[in-house]
């Protein structure tokens, strides 16, 4: 069984930051919706009850059919993979995380203890008992009632493309790239005389007779005897890739392609056309969707879902937020009043980032800065313009008349005496009063910066998206070209005239020798580097796998970095507070606040050891559990409390020197994860319990 190494609960974070930041379900302070995740399934009922599932372990219910939903408890903070509800409706259903499935009865989620899981895939709720959960490779798990115990099942080889579940009674696959087909709801699969020349990527069937593949060709084939014999529909090759695809009828087919195009044929797959599911607002459609009659359910990333009422057309969002679009800068005046730039929008903040203002601007913003008297500064499409008023209005920063050529700043570099530094592709333009005179400067790089920093008032450093990198000793006067490390450069820092790094992206390149050599590092990129004034703590924003993103700190310059933080949404943008109290992540559909003082008290520090793993059993337990205890130190007191998945402490004893185990009885309590902390003032021991 893999590894639970990941799991912890939403409200447990700040007892258990330091050895988890995998995943949040419940943000704390997030704009414009209070749940964030990447859905991977969804799950409605005839009465219009239903589940939709995803990262970071987010799990919504909705009661009228996908028109509004509300956040549930979640059993898990690992991402659920899939959902499925049984055919009575969703009273009783099942989900799948990466590491194991949970069940839903009577109002609880339990973990279903099956040792033989190693596999996250698609849950199929066949019959009242039968559940297959389908998993891509040369075995699928099986439930005979209900989804309480598991069998896993080999198949002679590898399966290729999806399991398909269309046609009652019969379920289809490809292994090996031979088709095999089941009659007895996956008890056995026998194998037709089909055997496909390439390998098969996607299928679907309309009946037992009718059905269609997709192969690693790009070339639909279509069978109308049940897979005995198939033909090529069309020698062209027209679509690059299938996320799925469905047969509504035998000339109607339709699907998904990455990353957001809805596929249509109406001759039964002759021809095909691509379009958005809403034009201009679709998000990444993902690998599942749920079929009720006419009606389509599929699920997306920022929290997207998506709906037809019929025939795979009039796609709607169901329950639309306000999502943001690419959020890329954002800036604090005061403590209080930030800004944050959404294409053309001017969002602004007054409470801290409690409550966000979206403000129409006339350009497309392209950079910002906040003044220490409250303006914000755009550096946008049509010019360099500041406003006083949060977006109400706007007058030109940099007068037209200081501009000596065309190109229109679209970077601005801040020293750290305050003076502004505003870049284009041949000119700079400086000012030691906030605008009130500038000094235009012709340099000679040729390019426009992606970033710029100055360590001091002379020594500054550029860098562009071509591996272009650049240093001045002069505050800017003149520029020295020099090679940059990588493409797609983003950010740029340097803690010394040596010693500094440029990130893109996914990737860190850091220099000894002030940019004449670069070595890359193995740890994540990053966005919008900076330091606390307080205690030289340096931050970032930085992607993580999956489109998502990870706050990053440094407490030794740079040398080494640590994640504290985890949301399900990519990071683009990162501003601090002026008090170094909060640290905003923003990008990819939202606004998150970090609260350093919360976070970052409660995250293993270079001089706190990492937390004890410690040994319970049995694990799972029907009530009483052993927990296995650390040595305390000579004339010692210790402590053991137990929290549910509600962050609840459910139960606390006093240990002492000399006890080397304690009984803990959890059979007053339901079902469900529950987490053990043993601390001794200076120790701390985790360990995660699984109830029956």
């Amino acid at each position: 069984m893999r590894s639970l190494a990941h799991l912890c609960l939403p409200l447990l974070l700040v007892l258990f930051a330091g050895t988890c930041v995998r995943a949040q379900a419940d943000i704390p302070v997030s704009y414009p919706a209070d749940f964030i995740t990447h859905f991977q399934d969804i799950h409605i009922d005839a009465a219009g009850v239903g589940f939709a599932a995803g990262t970071c372990g987010v799990l919504r219910r909705t009661t009228d059919s996908g028109q509004s939903w509300t956040t549930v408890t979640s059993p898990t903070d690992e991402n659920i993979e899939s959902i499925a509800c049984a055919p009575g409706g969703c009273a009783t259903a099942m989900l799948s995380t990466e590491t194991g499935f949970f069940r839903l009865a009577s109002n609880v989620w339990s973990p279903v203890d099956y040792p033989d899981f190693t596999s996250n895939g698609q849950l199929h709720w066949l019959t009242a008992n039968v559940v297959i959960h389908e998993t891509g490779g040369n075995y699928y798990d099986r439930s005979a009632d209900g989804g309480r115990t598991w069998t896993s099942i080999d198949f002679p080889g590898n399966s290729r493309g999806n399991m398909d579940f269309s046609v009652a009674n019969n379920i289809f696959v490809f292994i090996d790239n031979t088709l095999y087909r089941s009659t007895d709801n996956g008890a056995t699969f026998t194998a037709t005389s089909y055997t496909h020349p390439k390998t098969v990527l996607k299928q679907a069937w309309l009946d037992a007779s009718r059905g269609w593949l997709f192969d690693s060709d790009r070339l639909f084939y279509r069978t109308t005897n049940g897979g005995t014999t198939w033909t090529l529909l069309n020698p062209t090759s027209q679509l690059t890739s299938v996320n799925w695809f469905i047969a509504l009828s035998a000339t109607h087919l339709v699907g998904a392609q990455v990353v957001n195009s809805r596929l249509e044929s109406l001759d039964g797959g002759v021809t095909w056309t691509r379009n958005e599911f809403i034009p201009a607002s679709t998000q990444r459609v993902n690998e599942k969707y749920h079929r009720r009659g006419n009606e389509i359910f599929t699920v997306g990333n920022q929290s997207q879902l998506l709906y037809s009422p019929q025939d795979f057309a009039n796609f709607v969002e169901l329950a639309p937020f306000g999502r943001l679009d690419r959020l890329e800068h954002l800036a604090f005046a005061t403590n209080t009043l930030g800004y944050a730039i959404n294409g053309n929008e001017l969002l602004s903040t007054t409470d801290a980032g409690l409550t966000w203002t979206r403000t129409q601007m006339n350009q497309f913003g392209r950079d910002l800065h906040a003044l220490s008297n409250g303006a914000a500064i755009v550096l946008g499409s049509s010019g360099v313009q500041i406003t006083t008023d949060r977006g109400a209005s706007f007058t030109p920063f940099l007068p037209g008349a200081v501009v000596t050529d065309n190109n229109t700043p679209q970077r601005i570099g801040v020293k750290p005496n305050g003076d502004l530094y505003l870049m284009s592709g041949t000119f700079a333009y400086v000012t030691t009063n906030d605008g009130q005179s500038w000094t235009a400067i012709a340099h000679s790089l040729g390019y426009e910066p992606s970033a710029i920093f100055f360590l001091d008032q002379n020594r500054g450093y550029a860098v562009g998206r071509q591996s272009q990198f650049a240093t001045t000793t002069n505050g800017g006067q003149t520029w020295t070209a020099g090679v940059g490390p990588a493409n797609n450069s983003v950010d740029v820092y340097f803690t010394t005239p040596t010693n500094g790094w440029v990130s893109t992206a996914s990737s860190r390149h850091v220099t000894t020798d002030g940019g004449m050599t670069w070595t890359s590092q193995n740890d994540q990129g990053g966005y919008d580097i900076t330091r606390r004034a307080s205690d030289g703590l340096l931050l970032t924003n930085r992607f993580a796998s999956g489109n998502n993103g990870e706050v990053a700190v440094s407490r030794d310059n740079g040398v080494t970095w640590e994640a504290v933080a985890y949301n399900c949404y990519a990071f683009r943008a990162g501003a601090l507070t002026p008090n170094g109290r909060y640290w905003f992540s923003g990008g990819d559909g939202f606004i998150v606040r970090h609260d350093l003082d919360a976070l970052l008290t409660s995250t293993r520090s270079p001089d706190r050891p990492a937390a004890l793993a410690l040994r319970a059993y049995p694990n799972p337990t029907g009530g009483e559990f052993t927990l296995e205890l650390p040595e305390l130190r000579t004339g010692g007191q210790g402590q053991i409390e137990v929290f549910d998945g509600n962050g609840r402490r459910v139960v606390q004893h006093n240990v002492f020197t000399g006890q080397p185990r304690i009984a803990v009885d959890l059979a007053a309590f339901p079902a469900g994860v529950y987490f053990v902390r043993w601390t001794d003032g200076t120790r701390t021991g985790r360990v995660r319990m699984v109830k029956r």
